[in-house]
């Protein structure tokens, strides 16, 4: 491969010089600055790193899950569907079409977990990342009609926050 030159005007290149000098300064400068917004630093003198999306920063998420039914009681048996959302610490399923704003608070079959650090839910229906599209079989409750399903006064009095934006909820089989 043959060496390149450049023939022009030598009075040029200190100038040239300097005008690279200025922009990587400029660029080292604004990528600093960069760094230290990105990194979520409460005080950019104090070295400090916090990740702005660190689940610690998102409300509590609970998970409420229902109680074990047993076999000689009837089950629900509509298809339950959405996407997942995680809005103020409650997990919901939107509609997939013509839902609007409309959303399902949740209650999840026994033993589901959510995990803050990966932002996913783990489900013996399956593993799902917010956004992710969720169907599985289940039915749609008033949030008294599911009060049957939920016999942890705590999950209950979560579900009932959740429950209050909406529609109805959707208990998972």
């Amino acid at each position: 491969m043959a060496a390149m030159s450049f023939s022009g005007d030598v009075r040029f290149y200190p100038a040239l010089v300097v005008a690279l000098t200025l922009l990587l300064v400029s660029c080292g400068q604004e990528a600093a600055t960069a760094t230290t917004a990105d990194s979520g630093s409460t005080d950019p003198d104090d070295g400090d790193q916090v990740d702005e999306t660190d689940p610690v920063d998102e409300p509590e998420v609970l998970v409420v899950t229902r109680r074990v039914i047993p076999d000689d009681e009837p089950r629900d048996a509509a298809l339950v569907g959405g996407i997942l959302r995680l809005e103020d610490g409650c997990l919901y399923l939107e509609p997939q079409v013509g839902g609007g704003d409309a959303v399902f608070a949740i209650v999840w079959p026994p033993g589901t977990t959510w995990d803050g650090t990966n932002r996913w839910v783990r489900s013996s229906v399956g593993t799902f990342s917010i956004g992710d599209a969720v169907e599985t079989g289940g039915g749609y409750h008033s949030l008294s009609g599911a009060e049957r399903f939920v016999t942890d006064p705590v999950a209950f009095d979560r579900l009932g926050t959740c429950a209050q934006r909406a529609v109805e909820i959707a208990v998972m089989q």
